[in-house]
């Protein structure tokens, strides 16, 4: 997938086009008050600590494409055990790339999963389907694309308004974070302290380019939580995830 690089600054650059755009950390409201197709509660844990919760509420009407994909995904439990892979504060929250098992095992049921699943190309196809464009806002979740703008399985959720360059780039927002507290802003500002953002950006940490970026996100994809438990083994994870309505 392609790989979106925040600056120190606060600005995010594109890891092709290298354009910035600033991301604003300003509390933004719901981004929709209309009554969700579907809600999902994901259960997540950061060791030692116990399992806590989030549940997101999903907009069919905004990406038809998406929002059944991630469904799809949610009822053949792909996401249960998948490492939370790039937790950025001032950008997102970035996970499912590949099987949590890794993509070399090929006997594995997530794995054969994944390597049926077609290609979403996610704007055309949303355009097509007549899906109604919500922007990038906070707490906001949308599939990760490859550079054609294609996608399998990566999601991320927006930690600030990420507006700005995402909508442009062709990335659909399909649901947002249900907020118990009425606040978008404070249940991600909650999330700061329950999820592990120590390791930040996995791919570009030290200063990597988008070449040895690249090369990590391969060795992830590969390896898997096996993999990922051996350089962070305190990342956060997901437990089950269970469709609400």
């Amino acid at each position: 997938p392609r790989i979106t690089k925040p600056a120190a600054d606060g600005t995010s650059y594109h890891s092709s086009t290298m354009t910035p755009t600033t991301s604003r950390s300003e509390s933004d409201p719901p981004t929709s008050s209309e009554t969700p197709t579907a809600r999902v509660r994901i259960t997540y844990a950061t060791p030692p600590n116990v399992p806590q919760t989030f549940t997101l509420a999903l907009h069919r009407s905004w990406a038809p494409n998406s929002h059944d994909r991630f469904l799809e995904m949610a009822r053949t439990r792909y996401f249960d055990g998948q490492r939370l892979v790039r937790a950025v504060p001032g950008f997102v929250l970035d996970w499912n790339y590949a099987p949590a098992c890794g993509l070399t095992e090929k006997t594995d049921r997530t794995v054969r999963y994944y390597d049926g699943l077609s290609w979403l190309a996610v704007d055309a196809e949303e355009r097509k389907s007549g899906g109604r464009r919500r922007p990038n806002r906070a707490g906001t979740v949308a599939f990760g694309q490859e550079e054609d703008g294609r996608t399998k399985t990566e999601v991320f959720v927006n930690m600030v308004d990420n507006g700005k360059k995402l909508d442009e780039l062709g990335f659909w927002p399909f649901g947002e974070l249900e907020s118990g507290s009425g606040s978008v802003a404070r249940e991600l500002a909650g999330w700061l302290v329950s999820m592990n953002f120590s390791y930040g950006d996995v791919f570009f940490s030290g200063g990597a380019d988008g070449v040895e970026a690249r090369k990590r996100q391969v060795a992830v994809m590969d390896g898997g939580n096996t993999f990922i438990d051996s350089k962070d083994p305190g990342m956060t994870r997901l437990g089950s995830v269970e469709i609400l309505t």
